[in-house]
């Protein structure tokens, strides 16, 4: 087991002051969890918000998310999809538990990958979390516009669907952060209200599961490029965490790497204020 200090150490100094609740990335969260990070720590969660992580029956239970320490363990749920389906399982799987469990959930749905997620803090504002970018559904970011990958079925949409989407994504952040940015949302994390959040993922289902030869986006079974061309349409509701407040995508060099790097987690902060400014 790795020392506090060894955690620090690998860690920027400041970084767990940051405010950053969530790090998504299978090497830095297997070292928190493989060291003495969490002893004696418990995590704390708003009363009016669930976590949800998505499941196959082998890895039932095993996941991060399921070892960390919250106060409140009802309020992490664990859904098993079997035979587990890359990747329209999350969505459909969100869906149908949201929709037959509507009333009883609470306002706010959180949604993250259980095998490369963890949470370094409490969230207890999900309110907060949302008006800080004014959206309905805040997905955690990396810095790149990319897939999940091309060897789908819907690869052959990529081209040049993905050159026109992401030039029309760049307009929409030059109007909102003021910089033509490719930051783009990804999908292994996102916090959002219960009722855009069923909307989305339905509205998702609905494109993912119809017939592949329809065109784009019909039949795409990549969800993380799915809710980017939905983000697309749905600019105002759907925001990505650009600026690394609250979620981190925490490839090594995000940490690794000198802060003037452009893939570092706090080189948007410093170089594009815009929204701060607001």
């Amino acid at each position: 087991m790795h020392s506090l200090e060894h955690v620090y150490n690998y860690f920027p100094k400041g970084f767990f002051d940051k405010g950053i609740k969530t790090l998504h990335h299978y090497g830095p969260t297997s070292l928190l969890m493989d060291s003495e990070f969490f002893i004696g720590k418990t995590l704390k969660l708003s009363p009016n918000m669930v976590v949800i992580q998505i499941n196959d029956e082998l890895h039932r239970g095993l996941s991060k998310i399921s070892k960390l320490p919250f106060e409140n363990k009802n309020q992490i749920i664990e859904l098993i999809e079997e035979p587990y389906e890359k990747w329209i399982s999350k969505p459909r799987a969100l869906m149908n538990y949201i929709r037959d469990n509507y009333d009883s959930l609470p306002e706010y749905i959180m949604y993250v990958d259980a095998s490369d997620v963890a949470f370094i803090d409490d969230i207890l504002n999900p309110e907060e979390i949302l008006n800080f970018y004014n959206c309905e559904v805040l997905f955690n970011c990396e810095p790149n516009f990319a897939s999940t990958g091309f060897n789908f079925p819907s690869a052959g949409f990529y081209t040049p669907l993905f050159d026109e989407h992401l030039q029309k994504y760049k307009k929409l952040n030059l109007e909102k952060y003021g910089v033509e940015h490719e930051k783009g949302l990804n999908a292994g994390i996102f916090l959002g209200r219960k009722e855009f959040v069923l909307k989305m993922v339905t509205e998702a289902c609905d494109y993912m599961s119809a017939d592949v030869n329809l065109g784009f986006p019909y039949g795409t079974m990549d969800d993380q490029y799915m809710f980017r061309y939905l983000q697309t349409i749905y600019f105002n509701e759907i925001s990505c965490d650009v600026y690394n407040k609250f979620f981190l995508f925490s490839f090594p060099i995000a940490i690794e790497s000198d802060e003037n790097h452009w893939e570092h987690y706090n080189y948007f902060e410093k170089h594009n204020i815009h929204l701060y400014k607001k």
